[in-house]
């Protein structure tokens, strides 16, 4: 890397945001549907159709399964322990097994219909309680249903549901920005020393401690509840998998479940709006 690019990367640190958008849809048109981009000194290729997208997720998944090291999701998702920013390997295996095992199959869809029942019924009330005359926040509504229907089927319920909503969304919405895209050290590794702007780190390091103490608070809740399971109690994926844990078919760690309760929950919460 020249002098001059050098003094381009320090003299335009400043205009860093926390996304990179380029304009990928007028490039497509102009260029085709599959795109290699050098954004500093990271190969991106950008896929834009429906033919290109299936090469890349299915014909070639293995070329393309492991993501590029991002320090935001290491600091904020235990160490990139978890399905979407894990390096392919037994570890990635294991967890995508027991989500798709215990979360997302037809089965545990069918079982959480109660579950899914009284949060759109609590949703209608919400609405139908508002003054007739008065501005409704749907967007408010809507993303306070998701995010209690996601906790139960995630974590079961648990007391100071609104408090405990509001510091989510916090702290997701947080988060969001922050794994939205690269950092400027990460487009330039050679000059990470020079290109990390001040305060990112510490910013970071305070995101990851708030999701780190709800998360905590989920497992210690999880934790105080019996090992059994009466008839007709409310029936979770955190419940699963440590049940799972414990008849031997996996090994999860304590941080483990909290990287994948943390996935599941922001990929329904974030950016969501009306």
């Amino acid at each position: 890397m020249g002098l001059d690019t050098w003094d381009a990367s320090l003299a335009h640190s400043h205009l860093a945001t926390p996304t990179i958008n380029p304009p990928s849809i007028k490039l497509s048109r102009k260029y085709g549907p599959l795109m290699l981009l050098h954004l500093g000194q990271s190969p991106t290729l950008v896929v834009s159709s429906v033919e290109a997208a299936g090469e890349v997720l299915k014909a070639q998944d293995l070329a393309f399964t492991t993501r590029p090291f991002s320090a935001a999701a290491a600091a904020l998702i235990n160490g990139c322990r978890n399905v979407s920013f894990a390096p392919y390997g037994e570890h990635w295996r294991r967890d995508r097994k027991a989500v798709i095992v215990h979360l997302l199959n037809l089965k545990k869809v069918h079982a959480l219909r109660r579950t899914r029942e009284e949060e759109i019924a609590l949703m209608i009330r919400k609405i139908s309680s508002s003054p007739s005359l008065a501005t409704v926040d749907l967007s408010g509504i809507v993303y306070d249903f998701f995010n209690g229907l996601v906790r139960r089927v995630v974590a079961g319920s648990c007391p100071a549901r609104e408090v405990r909503t509001q510091r989510f969304r916090e702290a997701i919405d947080e988060s969001t920005v922050m794994l939205s895209g690269p950092r400027l050290e990460e487009l330039f590794p050679s000059l990470a020393r020079v290109t990390r702007l001040p305060g990112a780190d510490s910013k970071l390091k305070k995101v990851a401690k708030k999701l780190d103490v709800l998360l905590d608070e989920i497992m210690t809740d999880h934790e105080r509840r019996a090992v059994r399971r009466e008839q007709g109690e409310e029936v979770y994926f955190l419940g699963h998998l440590r049940s799972a844990d414990t008849a031997g078919d996996y090994a999860f760690s304590r941080e483990d479940l909290k990287a994948i309760c943390l996935v599941s929950r922001r990929h329904e919460l974030s950016s969501l709006s009306v």
